[in-house]
């Protein structure tokens, strides 16, 4: 055709730069930034423990069985520290089935005690438990320790497990931790026939027994240490607590027909045990006494 004019594409007129360059669409814009999540405030005082597994829970042995129960744990707690939710009617509960004690009194010994240790299957399921004081006594210018067992009840399918003996091996540990050089007593009153023969047995230097005299120091110190507990009812002359019938023990009464000579001892020296009176005892708390405590405790702990 005459005077037509062929133009060549338009990507050759842009190389020629004869064709002007399209515009280019802007790039949309970023989408918004979310706001960082806030932070919760920090939850005033300790965090909640978190929940507890029932023993064996989660455990299987091979063959898929459950393992079997485990044997009832001993643990010291501060007795100081319960609260009325940290059920001591449970302890008071128990304790009743060996002694008629009031419940004012029993709670007033339990605030007043500075260890409380619990042997037990479970959290509420009571076993046993040991209340300790430990009172320092000043005799001829020398500081010495009395470890007094206010209470140690232990019900009798679990008494093989060397629970009091556990107690008193980890209480003269940790005495004997703090203060190296400083002599350790063990002091308690023997309510029942049951704890003062077994002070007998687990102690090569205990006192009073038919065997020996108490040295004079040893006596002195059993005096002081209940001067400073204040001890209601204390007979230093006799040696024995005097209850006049408010506290009677059910379990551990010495009968006339036992002819044990270290039964009749203890007949003799607290007559009146059915109203109520409890023996004062102590025993020397050194190595060689705990040795022989120590291996009574893993004899009995083992199973039967």
């Amino acid at each position: 055709m005459r005077g037509a004019r062929i133009s060549p594409p338009r990507s050759l007129q842009r190389l020629a730069g004869r064709a002007p360059r399209a515009p280019r669409r802007p790039a949309p814009p970023p989408p918004p930034r979310a706001p960082p999540p806030r932070r919760a405030p920090p939850a005033r005082g300790p965090a909640p423990p978190p929940p507890r597994r029932p023993p064996g829970a989660g455990r299987r042995r091979a063959g898929g069985r459950a393992p079997p129960p485990r044997r009832a744990a001993a643990r010291p707690r501060g007795a100081a520290a319960l609260a009325p939710t940290d059920h001591p009617e449970a302890l008071y509960d128990f304790h009743s089935g060996f002694v008629q004690r009031s419940r004012d009194s029993f709670e007033y010994g339990l605030r007043r005690s500075h260890e409380l240790w619990l042997l037990a299957a479970g959290q509420r399921d009571v076993r046993g438990f040991a209340a300790l004081e430990y009172v320092p006594v000043h005799h001829e210018g020398r500081e010495h320790l009395a470890i007094y067992t206010r209470w140690a009840f232990v019900e009798e399918t679990h008494r093989r497990q060397g629970f009091v003996q556990r107690v008193g091996v980890w209480a003269w540990l940790r005495a004997r931790l703090r203060r190296p050089t400083r002599p350790v007593y063990w002091v308690f009153t023997a309510s029942t026939l049951d704890s003062y023969l077994h002070m007998l047995k687990t102690s090569q230097s205990a006192y009073p027994n038919r065997r020996a005299p108490t040295p004079p120091h040893v006596e002195a110190i059993l005096r002081r240490t209940h001067e400073v507990l204040g001890t209601e009812g204390w007979d230093a002359e006799a040696g024995v607590v005097r209850r006049s019938g408010e506290v009677r023990y059910l379990t551990g009464i010495a009968r006339e027909e036992q002819d044990d000579p270290d039964a009749a001892f203890y007949r003799t020296r607290n007559p009146h045990q059915a109203r109520g009176d409890s023996l004062g005892c102590i025993a020397v708390a050194d190595l060689t006494n705990l040795s022989v405590y120590a291996r009574r405790a893993l004899r009995r702990a083992r199973p039967s």
